[in-house]
């Protein structure tokens, strides 16, 4: 039988308890202490709670909306979708989850820090807690991209790869009510309106793993045309030099040199047949860069920019670097369409005698960031890459002019054609000498390097400044000199454009277009 005094202790032990116990239910009901018991993840989940659907913005008011209340009561969640952004503003959201301004979740492809990020705050800006990645989200093609969390754990996939996180998030969307405003393409309070595409996108109760995530990353297929599929037997009309191709809906486009620049279209990219010329006569500034100017207009470029088509282009004289890169513009490639017609911009950038460098071969890229550059040059020093003003689309005036490849020993290199893909960007250009019919000694080569400025350097690491270049194609018996090639790619596939002289049609310069492949390091290559 316990003592007295053992029991006034029991009963003094049981009575701080039942106050200790009583204390925590408060500040649990009063929120001041949140009590959360977290489920098991569904690691096994493969059924979104929304899925599908193809979405188109223009930037300015086009948007989709989700369902309410989505992830309503939950803290585990994978979102997931295929992006194309056409071009991009910082805050622009590919999606967001919220109840108003103060409330919500989102992800964005340009954040304040030029980055990647996700954020979710239930007090507004000043208390967002993210997840950023290196780096903004690249424009002009397709790419997946995935948010996943995890109990404390948020992570950023891109392509089936991580590339953002924080351990440390302890917002879910379970803080954030019942999220009565849902949007794919803008935020809360009718901005940051996206400019592109988002498809499949995808909503998730559950955390996904990163095994389920890349499988994912797989399987959705990036919407546009196989071009592995094709069978390119060209036909027709296929007599083009430096030739430069675009698609706008289903209708092929190549633009090439000639007599006030030539233009030919395809149905069906095999079948080619010509258009005629985009100058009917010579603008007359040509003369005052280049007096010894003639009809020929060189080597274009065509490039799809915020809604509108550049034309960027060459006039010169053969062996001369007294040279002038132009542009021109229009809304539309179809000329039966009425808004189609081609207005003049003017001179971009010129060089003379006294300088090092030649300024033909233009090719306009969209960085990763969505700024717009220009990389030109023909023997002399080598190639050049300049960054462009995006409302006027030509160099600021006191823009610097970086090298980006050269030959020093023999100086032949020309024709600069940049593409960005998986983190690098890849610069093939022409080794060697064109337009001497079978005599011709062109060759394609290529080079990549992180940063859009450089350095370039080819397989084997020497760097392109320095004359490195990895071989993607030379002539053969039959097809002498390919060369100024251009790169389209669609979906996962891409196609090498290019011209070659024809030895059994008298050395005909000839348009080539054949499927270009990519090795498991990420070089590419032609079968």
């Amino acid at each position: 039988m316990l003592k007295p005094r053992y029991k006034k202790v029991i009963i003094l032990m049981a009575a701080l308890l039942l106050s200790i116990s009583l204390f925590l239910f408060i500040l649990v009901k009063l929120n001041v202490f949140p009590l959360k018991f977290k489920k098991q993840i569904v690691e096994d989940s493969n059924t979104p709670v929304w899925g599908g659907g193809s979405y188109t913005m223009d930037g300015e008011s086009n948007f989709a909306e989700i369902s309410k209340g989505i992830l309503e009561n939950t803290e585990y969640f994978t979102i997931a979708a295929k992006v194309k952004l056409n071009t991009l503003d910082t805050g622009e959201r590919i999606w967001e989850l919220g109840e108003n301004v103060n409330v919500y979740m989102f992800l964005t492809g340009k954040s304040d820090s030029n980055t990647i990020r996700f954020a979710i705050t239930k007090k507004g800006e000043g208390e967002e807690q993210f997840i950023d990645a290196a780096g903004p989200l690249p424009t002009g093609y397709w790419q997946h991209i995935t948010v996943v969390k995890n109990g404390t754990m948020g992570i950023i996939y891109l392509n089936g790869k991580e590339v953002g996180i924080n351990n440390k998030l302890t917002l879910s969307p379970d803080d954030l009510g019942e999220t009565i405003n849902n949007f794919i393409g803008k935020s809360q309070g009718d901005k940051f309106y996206l400019d592109g595409q988002v498809n499949q996108f995808k909503v998730y109760r559950a955390a996904l793993t990163e095994t389920q995530i890349k499988e994912l990353s797989d399987e959705v297929p990036i919407p546009g045309q196989d071009l592995y599929a094709v069978d390119w037997e060209l036909s027709g009309s296929i007599g083009v030099h430096d030739p430069v191709i675009a698609k706008q809906g289903d209708n092929w486009y190549i633009f090439y040199t000639g007599v006030g620049l030539i233009m030919k279209k395809s149905e069906d990219g095999v079948t080619w047949k010509d258009l005629g010329p985009i100058f009917h006569t010579t603008p007359k500034w040509f003369r005052e860069y280049v007096p010894n100017a003639r009809n020929s207009i060189w080597a274009p470029d065509i490039s799809y920019y915020k809604g509108i088509y550049y034309l960027y282009y060459s006039v010169s004289s053969f062996g001369k670097n007294i040279s002038v890169i132009g542009l021109v513009i229009n809304k539309t490639l179809n000329p039966d369409d009425p808004d189609y017609g081609w207005e003049d911009a003017g001179a971009v950038i010129s060089s003379n005698s006294s300088a090092n460098y030649n300024c033909i071969d233009p090719n306009m890229i969209v960085d990763e960031s969505g700024q717009p550059w220009l990389s030109f040059g023909s023997f002399w020093t080598g190639i050049k890459l300049v960054e462009l003003d995006p409302e006027t689309m030509k160099p600021y005036t006191d823009g610097v002019i970086h090298s980006i490849a050269s030959r020093p020993i023999d100086s032949a290199i020309e024709a600069p054609y940049i593409i960005y893909r998986n983190g690098y960007y890849y610069l093939f250009v022409s080794f060697d000498f064109c337009c001497r019919g079978i005599e011709s000694t062109y060759k394609i080569m290529v080079g990549r390097s992180g940063n859009v400025t450089g350095p370039y350097v080819d397989k084997n690491g020497t760097s392109m400044m320095l004359g490195g270049g990895t071989l993607i194609v030379a002539g053969d018996d039959r097809w002498k000199g390919p060369g100024h090639c251009a790169v389209y790619r669609s979906a996962n596939t891409a196609i090498l454009v290019n011209h070659a002289y024809d030895a059994l049609n008298n050395g005909m310069a000839t348009l080539q277009m054949r499927p270009l492949y990519w090795d498991s390091e990420g070089w590419p290559y032609i079968k």
